[in-house]
């Protein structure tokens, strides 16, 4: 149920967050997830395989 509060407070939280969420993240956090990222590949998953992607 969609109610004109909802609809409201959908676009107040789009007014305020999209611009934040439109933002590049800075290079450390990317350099900090491409790393992560590399090192989850080569665990094995919960069947005993390696998860690589």
């Amino acid at each position: 149920m969609n109610t004109a509060f909802d609809s409201w407070l959908d676009k107040q939280l789009h007014n305020i967050f999209d611009a934040v969420a439109a933002e590049p993240l800075p290079p450390n956090l990317v350099k900090l997830l491409e790393t992560l990222d590399e090192k989850t590949r080569d665990m094995p998953d919960d069947t005993g395989k390696k998860s690589g992607k």
